[in-house]
């Protein structure tokens, strides 16, 4: 999709698991990919678009990955994230009280634990300070 939007862009896919970039490279061959980890990961330059759909919540110690992934955008440039919004959606609600039972708790420590999971206030108060918007000079 972004390609379709932005034919003459050079877009470059990062992932950290050697079988998906595998699996992308045979798919888009004609992109750039990198077999690197988003935490730690510096581009040569900054993007003018930073884009995650539903992946970063895997990662952990959002206070560093969010600043990080921020210093790679462009001055002028958008870190579009989406991350999963269903902590506290009937079914996730559920999962968690079944994992939380007696004879699950002990099996359900690591995964239940797997997913970050912060509020919207929280990105807002680690991004916005690393937000600038240009100003236009008229002149």
């Amino acid at each position: 999709m972004l390609r379709q939007h932005w034919a003459d862009s050079d877009i470059t896919g990062l992932d950290n698991s050697a079988e998906m970039i595998d699996a992308a490279i045979k798919a888009y061959p004609a992109e750039k990919w990198v077999l690197a980890n988003a935490a730690s990961w510096i581009a040569d330059k900054p993007f003018d678009l930073v884009f995650s759909n539903a992946a970063l919540q895997w990662l952990p110690d959002h206070e560093s990955l969010f600043p990080h992934l921020m210093s790679q955008v462009a001055l002028g440039g958008a870190l579009a994230i989406q991350l999963p919004a269903h902590y506290q959606s009937p079914l996730h609600l559920i999962t968690l009280e079944v994992s939380n039972k007696r004879s699950w708790t002990d099996q359900m420590d690591l995964p239940r634990n797997a997913l970050t999971k912060k509020k919207p206030s929280f990105y807002y108060e680690v991004l916005q300070p690393l937000s600038h918007i240009p100003l236009v000079m008229e002149g």
